[in-house]
């Protein structure tokens, strides 16, 4: 919940720190951009089991959920480019007595998250059962599938016949140095690497926001002597209540990978086509012709698109439906602006469903001991084909968070 919350600080960019007692307005500034489901993240000490807070301006109300004892979220609805709004903190006691937030619910080292009733995806920590036919040196936890769209479409793929070493939504780096060894911790079938689920850290749920952090490792199988583990990585991810009330409903969550060295060595990682957070779409999308469509922030398609830089990717295709029709769904990653060499080039197969964000396309780097290596993502996934502006507007609002200060 720490790195969680010190993301959440970085997002609302700045403001002053008050206590709830001294509290009397939050102001919020739109800045160059028509605001719309803005996440809004403000310091707040308060009870997080026992009051109940919420924002009032002009007639209007909204909910305020409470992340810790000290930091607080609320979605802003709508504001204007160039324009501000003032609203007063109202807190209320009892709060133990409301119905608790459902959308979030564990079994075992699972978790499944939704917004407003609406299942997003589950987080499979522990390992996921093996098919028929497909080799152990694969099976893993530590990811998320299945990734849903905002009609229960399943949009995302698990060991799949010609790459069973892909996982819905995951994470790994293919060509690596480690102490002069050479582990593959995306292709866990050569044995040489693999990304291992270590334990959930923290969990929590409300009206607005649920969510969780992970604890993974990234594991050299070649070590002489045994495994040993080479990176430790925090996989944080939440969930928000937006794309509810809107004409074309979407879902949003975020993803934070901080990764550091488990050792006193650097992780090298030499230019390379692919390697860092992918997404694996359904099998039936596979082949070379119109089952599957991308689509990149610069317009670019699946064959102008591979090895070029994108502040957002989409993958979408047609899902069959019960009745027997089949209609479109699709997910779009968006790459933060603060990420390493963003905008960041995405790896986009030919002739299967996956793509990656990887920045060793552009040359070797390396993660250093004691310097933590971040990246962010902001994840829609929608029904229908994909929705250009909605991408850029959400990718605008990600890169220039909402402005806010507490007085």
């Amino acid at each position: 919940m720490r790195n969680f919350v010190c993301l959440l600080m970085a997002l609302s960019c700045w403001a002053s720190v008050a206590l709830a007692a001294e509290v009397q307005s939050v102001t919020v500034w739109a800045g160059k951009l028509d605001r719309s489901e803005s996440i809004v993240v403000f310091p707040l000490a308060g009870d997080p089991l026992n009051t109940i807070y919420e924002l009032v301006a002009q007639g209007e109300r909204l909910q305020v959920q409470l992340l810790s004892d000290k930091m607080a979220l609320f979605i802003l609805p709508e504001l204007k480019a160039g324009q501000s709004k003032t609203y007063t903190l109202h807190s209320y006691a009892n709060a133990k007595d409301a119905v608790p937030a459902k959308n979030l619910v564990r079994s075992g080292n699972n978790l499944t998250l939704s917004s407003a009733g609406r299942k997003v995806f589950t987080y499979n920590g522990d390992l996921t059962p093996l098919p028929d036919g497909i080799a152990a040196a694969v099976q893993r936890g530590g990811y998320l599938h299945p990734v849903l769209s905002p009609s229960g479409k399943v949009l995302s793929d698990d060991y799949a016949p010609n790459h069973p070493h892909h996982h819905g939504l995951w994470a790994a780096w293919t060509k690596t140095e480690f102490e002069g060894r050479h582990p593959d911790f995306w292709n866990m079938q050569d044995k040489t690497g693999r990304v291992e689920f270590v334990s959930i850290d923290s969990t929590f749920a409300g009206a607005l926001a649920c969510g969780f952090a992970a604890k993974h490792r990234y594991v050299d199988l070649t070590a002489p002597g045994g495994a040993k583990t080479a990176l430790d990585e925090i996989w944080e991810t939440t969930v928000y209540r937006v794309g509810v009330d809107v004409k074309k409903p979407y879902l949003r969550f975020d993803v934070t990978l901080t990764q550091n060295c488990s050792t006193n060595d650097p992780l090298n990682l030499p230019k390379y086509l692919y390697g860092g957070i992918a997404f694996r779409g359904r099998r039936d999308w596979n082949g070379k012709g119109d089952a599957c469509t991308f689509l990149t922030s610069a317009g670019k398609d699946r064959a102008s698109g591979n090895e070029t830089r994108a502040r957002w990717c989409y993958i979408g295709g047609k899902v069959a439906g019960e009745d027997g029709t089949s209609s479109l769904g699709g997910v779009a990653i968006l790459c933060a602006p603060s990420n390493f060499r963003a905008p960041q080039p995405v790896r986009i197969h030919p002739d299967m469903p996956y793509f990656t964000f990887s920045p060793q396309e552009l040359g070797e780097f390396k993660i250093e001991p004691g310097a933590a290596y971040v990246s962010r993502y902001r994840i829609v996934t929608t029904d229908g084909a994909a929705d250009k502006e909605l991408f850029d507007r959400l990718w605008e609002d990600f890169a220039q968070p909402v402005k806010v200060v507490v007085k």
